[in-house]
């Protein structure tokens, strides 16, 4: 081939090559829009999560735009109004129903399908993990559980949903015996079981999908973080069976929870009651602490006391950032000596609690100061130890209580089973704190009968619960406050 030849072909190719660099670099920019918002937003996000911030709406579905409990027009009018504006992406990511990282009148159109509660597409919301997550509503409802709380909320909005439940809600009793408290609601006959919260199998998931749950299964979770579960999404892409992580005891976040679940499974009028029940109490808590001085504000703790997984208490499990126990022990308006002891060690961060030794503990306590000391135990239904070399929960109680009077000028302890600390039966644990804290008088009995009612596992028949067959092992002493 001659020079001219080659030189005809060399600039062919480089208009080619430029052509081809345009149309490319036109498409990136077409493209990049959205991504570049949702980078910024994942960097957000894990800020807001690295924070220990609370989530930003109870219904966490995105469309949401005005965050309130409910879709309607006045999300999609501000949709639309931020669409026809210069809008800030970070800020108003509930406005892209869609998540395509763009805000425009397909976001507006997807809210009109939401606002329909039978609706059977593909929906996106804010995970537990301040992730975005997407949903397929249209897929048959075949529901597991990791832990108990998440099975309670199950109860509460559709148990005949309920196809397997995890080792340590098993009628096997792997890891104790919390199935009895749902005994009478569930048929474990008829169950598989997915296994277990700390290393959960994507296999054991799509084997459990064919044989119970015609081929589809949700898997209700909890924080990916709790046990480094994230690799379970990525695993079972593409497949018909779904993980939802959504709060049930992270952060305090059980309305959330409840709203966006219940949207989600097409059972969003029950969740809305639900709520209405929660907050009847809940904001008569609140309007009391709002009214505190500062003089009145007591200094508290809360630490795990004893779980299924330690045998010992020479350490204290204090609970913290991500923790529903910590959360409302904050909202209850205490001064966090917990909290401030662990940020002023270098301790602090986004966690579920941090270990600190008995002699951490006495030193909190001299340079601190402590009113009370909140702790949880695997109760009401499982404060026998599976293991008998365990320490059962009255062991810890007053194992507990000997070391506060020897070396914290015996402050008071209280006790509550972690089942009733968060979940669908938070409101007990904040009527408790109210109690222990500050004198405040609830009708505790009322609150745990009405929620045991919702969970349809209330009764006095073979598996069922009243106030009375478990108080015992629920709080420790004993409150028998009326409300005011």
């Amino acid at each position: 081939m001659g020079w001219g030849k080659i030189a005809a072909v060399l600039a062919s190719a480089v208009v080619i090559a430029v052509t081809a660099a345009a149309l490319m670099g036109s498409s990136f920019e077409a493209e990049t829009e959205g991504d570049l918002n949702k980078s910024a937003l994942d960097s957000y996000l894990k800020n807001q999560y690295d924070n220990a911030d609370s989530y930003p709406t109870r219904l966490l579905i995105l469309g949401n735009a005005d965050m309130d409990d409910d879709l309607d027009e006045d999300d999609m009018a501000l949709i639309e109004l931020t669409a026809s504006a210069q809008y800030d992406y970070v800020s108003s990511y509930f406005c892209d129903a869609n998540y395509d990282g763009v805000i425009d009148s397909l976001d507006a159109d997807m809210v009109r399908e939401l606002m329909d509660l039978d609706y059977a597409g593909t929906v996106n919301y804010l995970n537990c993990d301040f992730k975005i997550r997407s949903y397929d509503m249209g897929m048959p409802l075949r529901t597991s559980n990791i832990l108990t709380q998440t099975l309670e909320m199950l109860c509460v909005l559709c148990p005949e949903s309920v196809v397997a439940v995890d080792d340590r809600c098993s009628e096997t009793g792997i890891q104790g015996q919390y199935w009895k408290e749902f005994a009478s609601v569930l048929d474990y006959g008829k169950m598989g079981h997915v296994g277990s919260h700390k290393a959960p199998s994507a296999e054991k998931y799509l084997m459990v999908a064919k044989e119970y749950g015609d081929g589809y299964l949700t898997a209700v979770m909890n924080s990916e973080y709790a046990q480094s579960t994230g690799y379970m999404e990525k695993q079972l892409s593409n497949t018909t069976v779904q993980i939802v992580r959504i709060p049930s005891w992270e952060r305090g976040g059980i309305c959330c929870g409840m709203l966006t679940l219940g949207y989600m499974f097409h059972s969003y009028g029950t969740a809305v009651d639900w709520v209405a029940w929660h907050d009847s109490y809940y904001d008569d808590i609140m309007d009391r602490v709002s009214k505190l001085a500062d003089d009145q504000r007591k200094k508290a703790v809360v630490s795990v006391l004893g779980d299924t997984d330690i045998s010992s208490l020479d350490k204290f499990q204090i609970n913290f950032t991500t923790s529903g126990e910590y959360q409302n022990l904050v909202r209850m308006g205490v001064i966090d000596v917990g909290g401030q002891y662990l940020r002023d060690k270098g301790l602090a961060g986004a966690q579920w609690e941090v270990e600190i030794s008995r002699e951490s503990f006495i030193a909190m306590y001299t340079d601190y100061g402590i009113d009370c000391l909140i702790g949880t135990i695997p109760g009401p239904y499982n404060v026998s130890p599976l293991n008998p070399k365990n320490p059962s929960a009255q062991d810890n109680y007053v194992k507990v209580e000997k070391f506060l009077d020897d070396y914290c000028g015996g402050i008071p302890l209280q006790v509550i089973g972690w089942e009733y600390a968060t979940g669908p039966m938070e409101i007990t644990y904040l009527a408790m704190l109210a109690g222990a804290l500050y004198g405040w008088e609830y009708d505790i009995e009322s609150m745990v009968n009405e929620g045991l009612q919702w969970m349809h596992v209330y009764g006095t028949g073979e598996g069922q619960w009243t106030y009375e067959t478990i108080k015992d092992t629920f709080l420790c002493p004993v409150l028998r406050g009326r409300r005011r």
